[in-house]
């Protein structure tokens, strides 16, 4: 297992960025998770993840679904053959994160490739304008989380739920009548065993939940929690 207090070579330093609480992992050239932040440990704590012993040392298809692998692997790949950074958006265990990706080369302590992760994770809208020191896109694979359990529509009105839309406001936006909005939040709400609006609205935006999302549910790409649950990390 890495020390990440350890490293610091590199245009980037690691052990600044562990001691000042932010949120990283390091992955190699082949998949290989070699090391997470002590805050990125808390935050798998938070949510009830595995420790890191389950984690580092492990492959992202130990723990992934093989189509978010194979899109994460791509990210990896474009970001270390043109050596720059890039940044995208994802979804994870329900919580949307922006995850800033840059190539580590010839740092101390890492065999061979590898790149940082630098996950934050963000509530409600995200700003494309606001990462342009890096290609900014989407994530078409996502995990979800209970939120897997709605059909298409559901995540559109739950979307706009979370961007502060009354029913009929969400009526006259899907070409729907109120009363079936309504039938709609009934059966989200059930789903999610949610006791209110506010409380849906609240785990929408912690997805950070658009239409876009909804179309991803639509072509097959929105994926619930991992089976694998002894382990789980996420290259976002």
């Amino acid at each position: 297992m890495l020390d990440v207090l350890q490293l610091n070579s590199g245009s980037i330093s690691i052990r600044a960025l562990a001691e000042s609480g932010v949120m990283f992992s390091i992955i190699a050239e082949d998949g290989t998770i070699l090391a997470l932040s002590p805050a990125a440990v808390r935050n798998r704590e938070r949510i009830g993840q595995p420790g890191v012993e389950a984690v580092v040392g492990r492959k992202l298809d130990e723990v992934y679904p093989s189509q978010m692998v194979a899109e994460r692997m791509a990210i990896m790949r474009r970001c270390l053959s043109a050596g720059r950074s890039l940044t995208f958006r994802s979804v994870m265990w329900g919580e949307q994160y922006v995850t800033y990706v840059h190539p580590l080369r010839e740092q101390e302590g890492i065999p061979g490739l590898a790149i940082i992760a630098i996950h934050q994770r963000v509530e409600g809208d995200v700003v494309p304008e606001l990462y342009q020191g890096s290609e900014f896109f989407e994530a078409e694979h996502n995990e979800y989380g209970t939120l897997a359990s709605l059909s298409p529509r559901e995540v559109e009105v739950l979307s706009m739920l979370g961007q502060g839309h009354d029913t009929q406001e969400i009526a006259k936006a899907l070409f729907r009548s109120p009363e079936t909005i309504i039938s709609h939040k009934k059966s989200l709400y059930a789903k999610l065993r949610c006791d209110s609006h506010i409380s849906a609205a609240l785990m929408a935006r912690r997805a950070g939940l658009t239409k876009r999302d909804a179309e991803r549910f639509t072509r097959g790409t929105a994926h619930g929690p991992s089976r694998r649950r002894d382990s789980g990390t996420h290259l976002d």
